[in-house]
């Protein structure tokens, strides 16, 4: 009953596209949906590498190109994609998160590839709704740490590549 996509996946394309799916349901059948920000990627260069950015005036431009790309009046889970790189103190973005939250643009807001310190440097501020890590039979990290934390302080875990990029459904090849 949920949809996750990002605007670094293929540069919003991957969001256009979900709203264009988005359009043509009744409201009432429309899954809720879940997209990130602070991976910003160039588009006269694609595959260059995105840069971690979680710039308050970034995440504000970001939401509003997803609203708008996504075709909705408010997006249902917002999360941070990694943590920045560029030295913008995370409790900056988190209230950013927030006040999004208050404009009503966004319902719940949480973070991916976070670490437990990062983690409680946001739920100080605001509960952290969600994480999403990385977690396969093959890729165990955050079950030692990340995991825990989310269990006892009340944040819903969405891990991704359970898989591991399609090494663990015994079809891919190198």
């Amino acid at each position: 009953n949920w949809i996750d996509t990002a605007p670094i996946y293929g540069l919003g394309h991957s969001e256009e596209i979900v709203g264009r799916a988005l359009r043509k349901l009744q409201p009432g059948d429309r899954p809720f949906v879940f997209t990130k920000c602070g991976l910003l990627g160039d588009p006269k260069n694609p595959f260059k590498d995105a840069v971690r950015v979680l710039d308050p005036a970034s995440i504000r431009r970001e939401c509003e190109a997803s609203l708008r790309r996504l075709g909705v009046e408010r997006i249902d889970l917002y999360q941070f994609h990694r943590p920045d790189d560029t030295g913008v103190p995370v409790e900056s973005s988190w209230r950013t998160m927030m006040q999004l939250i208050d404009e009503g643009k966004v319902r719940a807001i949480g973070v991916s590839n976070f670490d437990v310190s990062l983690l409680r440097k946001c739920d100080a501020l605001r509960h952290v709704d969600s994480l999403q890590p990385p977690f396969s039979l093959i890729r165990r990290e955050s079950a030692a740490s990340e995991i825990p934390w989310c269990r006892a302080n009340g944040t819903g875990v969405i891990c991704y590549s359970p898989m591991q990029a399609g090494i663990l459904t015994d079809s891919f090849s190198i």
